[in-house]
């Protein structure tokens, strides 16, 4: 199972192409020699994530882990660990009972900032760049309850009979300030301690381009292409708590937008869209099912999961401007793969890491165009609210998100 930056990683990927280049789920294109200037806005907290079952679970619950008198001893010298084992088997204990659990809570807050520039190519053909600006604030705190057997552990070295005082204070000292050994241990790795992070900067931008290829009294039809640049800061393998503003490889991406007007006022859409994400190499830990954290570090060849999206829905725009809309919208992310890792860790990188999810959107919006264009207004311009709730998701992090687009015309 991932770390819980891995699903903020996904999320961020999920949420960053709903602040497209070209409106993705219309086929609408700008008039030639015009440009457009757009400013988009995405926020939304990160507190749970959907299991591979569509049930919800703390955000945290990978951290939140038994910690047994093997892994307890894991650190520690051979000598040291064989005198454990070795009083562990006078008690009629094992190496595998559980001494006590981290505890863990987490939580991360997103905002995304989008600049847009469209420009009409041609009559039919219009082109835009998209300059995303990420923020985001992750916060963790984690805690160490002791358990029955960690308890009795210090209990029957500390007995008088067994004369290991010593022993017993420095194994209650090690219970009672667990997550201190825990930062030791992983600043012994090379890791930053486990602390709140944040950090901005500039997300994947995004190139594309979209084509009206049909066009009647009652329907527009359009594709859509591009690319995306990997720009943005990528997963840091010495954090455990940092966001990933990219993936760190190029994407194209293709997709067909197809809109119909029911009458004057009713209008409906449809998309789908294939994101293809090429391999590139990163360094990973060397992390497995049974050590999630405490690994090395190499490198490796990295094919993120192919993306695809569609989604339907319908508006209604009164004459002055004014409208409402909703729908529904998917995606479907296909599993990760790794070269160049032992098996282990490879089954672990890889494992859960396809996903799906199921959004309704409502949105609320103006749109002065038309009335511009009939002499009726001074200023071409469309803005909108929208509002994105998750209804159902597999391996990935339960979020749902306000949208605020504004776009002027020139």
């Amino acid at each position: 199972m991932p770390l819980p930056k891995y699903w903020l990683g996904v999320f961020l990927a999920a949420a960053i192409p709903a602040l497209p280049t070209v409106a993705q789920e219309n086929s609408q294109i700008l008039p030639q020699g015009r440009f457009s200037l757009g400013v988009k806005y995405l926020g939304g907290r990160v507190q749970d994530r959907w299991t591979t079952d569509g049930n919800r679970e703390p955000l945290a619950q990978p951290v939140n882990r038994a910690v047994t008198f093997r892994r307890l001893a894991k650190h520690k010298s051979s000598f040291e660990r064989t005198k454990i084992q070795a009083f562990l088997a006078t008690q009629g204990w094992s190496m595998e009972d559980e001494v006590g659990r981290y505890q863990a809570d987490m939580d991360a807050q997103v905002q995304a900032t989008a600049l847009v520039l469209g420009y009409g190519l041609t009559s039919k053909t219009s082109v835009a760049i998209g300059v995303p600006v990420i923020r985001a604030h992750t916060r963790v705190k984690v805690g160490f309850q002791s358990g029955l057997r960690g308890r009795q552990f210090v209990a029957q070295l500390a007995d008088p009979g067994v004369n290991l005082g010593g022993e017993a204070a420095r194994a209650a000292a090690e219970l009672t300030d667990a997550v201190a050994e825990l930062d030791a241990n992983l600043t012994d790795y090379g890791y930053a301690p486990l602390t709140n992070w944040q950090d901005q900067g500039v997300g994947d931008i995004q190139l594309g381009m979209k084509h009206q290829w049909h066009r009647d009294a009652a329907q527009t039809a359009a594709v859509l292409a591009g690319v995306v640049l990997p720009t943005g800061r990528t997963d840091d393998p010495d954090l455990l708590t940092d966001v990933p503003f990219g993936d760190g490889g190029f994407d194209l991406f293709a997709g067909l937008a197809w809109d119909t007007q029911q009458n004057r006022y009713w209008n409906s859409f449809l998309f789908g869209k294939w994101i293809h994400q090429l391999p590139f190499k990163k360094t990973v830990r060397l992390t497995t099912a049974e050590e999630t954290v405490f690994a090395g570090k190499t490198q490796a060849e990295f094919k993120p999961g192919d993306v695809v999206q569609g989604g339907t829905g319908t508006r209604l725009q009164a004459a002055n401007g004014v409208g409402l809309g909703g729908g529904l919208l998917a995606e479907r992310r296909f599993g990760d793969t790794y070269r160049n890792l032992p098996g282990d860790s490879k089954r672990y990188h890889e494992g859960e890491t396809d996903s799906v999810v199921y959004n309704a959107m409502a949105e609320v919006g103006y749109d002065s165009t038309t009335q511009f264009l009939q002499g009726k207004s001074q200023f071409p311009l469309i803005t909108k609210a929208s509002y994105l709730h998750q209804l159902y998701g597999e391996q990935v992090a339960k979020a749902n998100t306000w949208q605020v687009d504004i776009n002027v015309f020139f």
